[in-house]
């Protein structure tokens, strides 16, 4: 009986021992271990984690058929440059074989579109094979509706090629097949994009459309750093409220609005806040005072008459209440920066949404913004 026990402690050591040396293994390499939900790293929003597969509300998108390369337009779109920016964030020790390749180039493909990606990986290297393996397994999984090739079919990719096989959307019930074109692509895996994920107007980039009319949205994170605005709320929205009050802000006792819109859209309430602060001390200087505004959102071409207001000749959005100009906010980051033009990090949407050419130093605005949501995150109101 003792050599029994003696074989079960060292065969549970050894399976210890595999399992640890896995884990220093992709903390080297930089290989995100997926969890039995689809999510790489878990679910602590730490810097290079791809979203929750069950993330995303109920409803998700169409695959269309075949749609093969038929003009010539090499410049990468949007949707496939996000995804490449992504992957070599989650996965920082693979390599880029590039989007575009130029019209003169010989064949059918749709890097002449722009809507291919190469990504450099080797079936050589043990590495990279478990790299391509992790990504495969978040991109195939089905997700708690019962969806197949959840995230593949949310991404809008039409076609991946590795190892001398092929998957196509448009074939999924074929799974896995042989391929034999002029490249083996045993030094990379081939993504090629449908043109709504090219585009990026899928479910992935625009989560909003995964959800039915009037039910609650979850809004999932895309990852990024501490600067990045996406996340759950690190502060309470009775915290929120204290800082309001301390500050004299006519915009008291909207602490619940600020949170629970941070909910809805995936954002850290304490952005909104610090943008809040930096643009008009919480609303008690400048145009915010009238405009209940805690951006200084300029009118637009679609700005209703009644919703305008002038002072000199510049033209600010002027809303209802507070709670109003909030969410347009939170609607703003989300949709426009996040969604559209994949900027989740202060760094990259102070440039635009404050742009030197307008008077703003903009280095200044990063810095004060930084400071107050350390300021706050560490629990000090003032």
């Amino acid at each position: 009986m003792q050599k029994t026990t003696n074989a079960l402690g060292l065969q549970q050591l050894g399976l210890t021992l595999a399992a640890a040396c896995l884990v220093l293994f992709c903390a080297i390499f930089g290989v995100a271990v997926l969890d039995g939900s689809g999510m790489a790293g878990g679910a602590d929003g730490v810097p290079g984690q791809l979203p929750d597969i069950n993330s995303f509300g109920p409803k998700i998108d169409a695959t269309p058929n075949y749609q093969p390369q038929s003009t010539c337009d090499p410049t990468a779109k949007p949707g496939v440059k996000a995804f490449h920016d992504m992957i070599l964030k989650v996965f920082p020790n693979t390599g880029d074989y590039g989007i575009t390749r130029e019209c003169s180039a010989d064949g059918i493909s749709e890097h002449k579109e722009g809507r291919a990606w190469d990504w450099k990986v080797s079936v050589n290297n043990p590495q990279d094979v478990a790299a391509v393996n992790a990504l495969f397994k978040w991109l195939f999984a089905t997700d708690k509706y019962g969806h197949k090739n959840a995230m593949i079919t949310r991404l809008g990719i039409m076609y991946v090629i590795w190892n001398k096989q092929i998957w196509g959307a448009y074939r999924a019930n074929d799974g896995w097949r042989p391929y034999s074109g002029v490249s083996e692509h045993t030094d990379h895996v081939h993504f090629s994009f449908y043109w709504s994920g090219a585009n990026k107007q899928t479910t992935f980039w625009n989560p909003q459309q995964a959800c039915n009319p009037g039910a609650p949205c979850p809004m999932p994170q895309m990852g990024g750093g501490s600067s990045s605005v996406l996340g759950p709320p690190t502060v309470t929205a009775a915290f929120i409220d204290q800082v309001l009050a301390a500050n004299h802000s006519p915009a008291q006792g909207t602490g619940a609005a600020f949170y629970n819109y941070g909910v809805q859209y995936g954002i850290d309430p304490v952005f909104a806040l610090a943008f809040f602060k930096h643009e008009s001390s919480f609303g008690t200087t400048g145009v915010a005072r009238t405009t209940l505004s805690i951006s200084n959102t300029v009118c637009s071409g679609s700005t209703p008459a009644n919703e305008r207001y002038y002072s000199g000749s510049h033209c600010f959005h002027k809303y209802a209440n507070w709670t109003e100009s909030i969410q347009a906010w939170f609607s703003m980051i989300r949709t426009t920066y996040v969604g559209q033009w994949n900027k989740s990090t202060i760094e990259q949407i102070i440039p635009t949404y404050a742009p030197s050419s307008d008077g703003n130093n903009v280095a200044e605005y990063i810095s004060e913004v930084q400071k107050s949501v350390a300021s706050w995150r560490a629990g000090k109101v003032s």
